[in-house]
């Protein structure tokens, strides 16, 4: 189980906030080190720090809660959606690339639902971007975009190898590698208007 809880610096105000549950497989085949391995699609408790609080996300649908400055619920940003994608055909896509890991993870099951975010970041004018969590490598990365009052303002589509660093109200900054494993900081622009 992973435990999101609130702790004062004097460690007092022990509150959880949120659990999620987790499984782990031990794994042996003879002659090797034991594995400990963890489920493909567990929610992993995505969480970052918004200008009012901890922002955590709140289940496998597309839901983020926001908590105060003493670890009080203050706010549900939430999208009604169905949960994303099939967990076997996921599973199909995921072992794709190590086919061996297909018995270690149909030996602990698969969830119901995939989770519906793999990370999450608040940039400093308030604004949440939620990750869609996906499953292999698609050619773009899609980020659920809420306003400071917690209202769903779109999706935008990032290239899917970009692990982002920074959002500003005008652009995206993120590092890239490409297939020789050279690295490169990448700039965005955004523009909010549309065009």
């Amino acid at each position: 189980m992973l435990l999101s809880r609130w702790v004062e610096v004097d460690g007092t105000g022990d509150d959880t906030l949120a659990a999620h549950t987790l499984r782990m497989l031990k794994y042996h085949e003879p002659g090797r080190p034991s594995l400990l391995v963890d489920g493909p699609f567990d929610q992993k408790g995505v969480a970052a720090v918004g200008p009012d609080g901890p922002v955590i996300e709140g289940s496998p649908r597309f839901e983020l809660r926001q908590f105060n400055s003493v670890g009080r619920l203050i706010a549900v940003f939430r999208v009604d959606a169905p949960a994303r994608g099939d967990p076997d055909d996921a599973l199909d896509r995921y072992v794709q690339a190590a086919p061996d890991a297909r018995v270690m993870f149909e030996m602990m099951g698969l969830p119901d639902v995939l989770p519906a975010f793999q990370s999450l970041q608040v940039n400093r004018a308030g604004w949440y971007w939620a990750e869609l969590f996906r499953v292999g490598t698609p050619r773009t990365a899609e980020w659920l975009v809420f306003d400071p009052r917690g209202r769903a303002r779109g999706v935008v589509e990032l290239p899917s190898g970009l692990e982002v660093h920074q959002i500003e109200p005008d652009y995206i900054l993120g590092r890239w590698v490409d297939t020789l494993g050279v690295e490169y900081v990448r700039r965005y622009p955004l523009d909010r208007h549309g065009s």
